[in-house]
Order: structure tokens, then sequence, then C-alpha cells
């Protein structure tokens, strides 16, 4: 299934994806907020489900997660849903606030080290993982010579183009 069926399965007068998903967005906040987290999961994971896409949301669920102080899963989520985002995207942004935090900071280590591990990580992918070293104080394991050190990921990926 498409995203566009998708949408139109859930909404099915609207001819805009993207406001179907911002729509489904907001109608979830709107139960955690509350703290009805079971209806926030139930609803991102429908429109996961009907628009066939695992990571739409996932920032969003990591953010349930957090709020309900379960951090492994909500730093899966946000690792998840951060995939084909850019640089400086709210889930890097909330990876590096993490990274500092003494009791979380192994497990976000844990997931954006796998993020680099991939075959050709997105140059994205290789600048949160530098960004995390550097919030971990761990400036010189970005500088190491190793190939898979940050420097190293990024010289290859700068030959890609």
């Amino acid at each position: 299934m498409t995203c566009r069926e998708g949408c139109t399965l859930l909404e099915p007068n609207s001819h805009d994806c993207s406001r179907t998903i911002r729509w489904l967005s907001g109608t979830a906040s709107i139960y955690w907020d509350y703290f009805d987290f079971d209806n926030a999961f139930r609803l991102l994971n429908e429109g996961r489900k009907k628009l066939g896409d695992e990571n739409l949301y996932s920032y969003e669920a990591g953010a349930i997660y957090e709020n309900q102080r379960n951090y492994l899963p909500a730093i899966a989520e946000i690792c998840k849903g951060r995939s084909g985002r850019g640089a400086n995207s709210p889930a890097d942004l909330r990876l590096v606030e993490l990274a500092r935090r003494p009791k979380l900071r192994d497990q976000v280590d844990q997931q954006t080290a796998k993020l680099v591990t991939l075959p050709n990580p997105p140059i994205p992918v290789v600048y949160l993982r530098v960004r995390v070293l550097e919030a971990q104080n761990r400036k010189s394991e970005v500088e190491t010579s190793s190939t898979q050190s940050p420097i190293a990921l990024l010289h290859r990926a700068s030959r890609r183009g």
C-alpha cells in the first residue's frame, strides 16, 4: 500500500497525505498530553500500519516512552525515527541531550554506534555520532584512526559524493 492509499483509508476526503500524517500525530499528542499512552500508541501504530511506514511517528513514540520513564525503547524509537532526517532534526537534538545524562549515556552511545556500523552510513548519521561523542566529552574518539571512526566515515562519505 502506498502512502496515498493509506491516507485515503484514514481520511477518505483528503488528497493531502502530509495533512493526514500531521492529523494523526496531533491527535495522538492529545492522548499523551492527558497520559492516555495506550490510545496514543494505538493511533500512532494504526497510522504506521495503514501508511506502510514503520519509522513514521518514531519521534512521537519516543516522546511517549520518555514520559513513561521507559528510556530504552524511547532511545530506540528516536534512533529509528531519525533515519533519513537531516542533521539537527528534533530526533538528533533529543539524542544529543539524552547522551549527556549519566544514566542514559551508554544506551544512546550503543544505539548511535549501531547507526554508523551500517555500510555507507549517511553523512547526517555520522554527524549525529560525532555530536553524541562530543556531548559525552569523548572528542578523542572522533579523531582516532579506526576505520569506523567518524573522521574515517566522513572521509569515505565525501568520496561517494
